[in-house]
């Protein structure tokens, strides 16, 4: 059985995609971030040290926030991931090895898929949502357009995705959005900074909550 339910990721909303951060800026920057409401946390398998991050962030924030692990590439960096505490396994591709280790693991797994074939597969595979990368690439027509076939698959749109475009993304059919450089950038990434970071999470997570209250008109 799976640690969450997968329909709650994307009740979550919103999910903060930690890359590339400093051990030592982390929980500070994460503090931020769960302090403007984002409750999906997502560090990245790039990010220097990002085992013992993942584990120190599960530890902190239990029943706070949500730990993943992002950019996960292989079947053994799943299971190390969730072993260390992450609850969720994203991946930007869809392999039925990467998939099925989360799974195994009492993990959920959002899987990289771009075309209707892939999303399919990724399904198959047993991944619980798709991650729809680069979103702003594709924009928020193709969201909508693939969700007349397609119109139950949790789909997470990352790449691009900012304050002023997500709602049209959200209105298209997207369940939840994937955020990182409209939330912080390195430059944040200091005392004075913080406050911005955490005014950014709320200003997005209560777009998401707006938008989703509001019917959808196709």
């Amino acid at each position: 059985m799976s640690l969450i339910e997968a329909e709650s990721l994307a009740d979550y909303g919103v999910a903060a995609i930690l890359r590339n951060i400093p051990m030592d800026k982390m929980k500070p920057l994460a503090d931020a971030v769960v302090e403007g409401g984002v409750r999906l946390l997502e560090v990245t398998l790039d990010t220097k040290g990002a085992f013992s991050l993942i584990q120190q962030l599960s530890e902190t924030f239990q029943g706070k926030a949500v730990i993943g692990a992002g950019t996960v590439l292989d079947e053994a960096s799943a299971r190390t991931a969730i072993k260390c505490g992450a609850r969720f396994i994203v991946s930007p591709h869809s392999d039925e090895r990467v998939i099925q280790a989360a799974k195994e693991e009492g993990g959920l797994s959002v899987a990289g898929a771009f075309t209707p074939t892939e999303i399919m597969d990724a399904i198959r595979y047993g991944a619980d949502a798709v991650k729809l990368f680069p979103a702003a690439f594709a924009g928020p027509a193709y969201i909508r357009q693939i969700r007349t076939p397609l119109p139950r698959i949790p789909i997470m749109v990352t790449g691009g995705i900012h304050l002023s475009n997500m709602a049209a993304f959200l209105q298209a059919g997207a369940d939840f959005v994937g955020v990182g450089s409209c939330l912080y950038t390195d430059e944040l990434l200091n005392p004075a900074g913080y406050i911005t970071i955490a005014e950014n999470a709320r200003k997005l997570t209560e777009k998401f909550s707006a938008e989703k209250r509001t019917p959808i008109n196709n």
